[in-house]
């Protein structure tokens, strides 16, 4: 009898676990991956700057394999100097105490939109952090429309 295995993939897209500040984040889902069937991916862009447009994967090798083929063949011309500037930031002394700071920006900016939204406590609500990143920097420019 011939046995059939069927992988079904999964792309794990975090672009929030390192500016998380109401405690640890969850595990990602890529910590539970027994079959390898996980494709993990995070970048740059949220935790140091939105033009570094500098990310990283964890995937099977055959996975990444396939898909620098893939980049290589749509495009010749990429630049190594944003990877080495991440790679330098990333190493550096001042990364950490950067996150760090960037949590503490982030939470001060989830407050602000809190009180201009219901008037109350942070701790009395929801966690906000996906609508830090839609609705922009400014909470006195935040428009709120309502479905009738």
């Amino acid at each position: 009898m011939c046995k059939v295995v069927i992988i079904i993939w999964k792309l794990e897209d975090d672009p929030f676990s390192l500016t998380s500040y109401d405690g640890k984040p969850p595990l990602p889902l890529k910590s539970l991956d027994q079959l390898g069937s996980v494709v993990y991916i995070g970048s740059f862009s949220k935790i140091a700057a939105s033009g570094l447009r500098v990310g990283w994967m964890v995937a099977p090798h055959s996975v990444v394999e396939r898909l620098a083929d893939a980049r290589q063949q749509m495009d010749f011309g990429l630049s190594v100097v944003p990877q080495k500037i991440a790679a330098q930031f990333l190493h550096s002394d001042n990364f950490l105490p950067h996150l760090e700071r960037l949590r503490m920006h982030l939470q001060y900016r989830r407050d602000l939109l809190v009180e201009a939204v219901v008037g109350g406590s942070p701790a009395t609500c929801f966690p906000v952090a996906c609508i830090l990143s839609t609705f922009g920097r400014s909470p006195s420019k935040l428009l709120l429309t309502t479905a009738n």
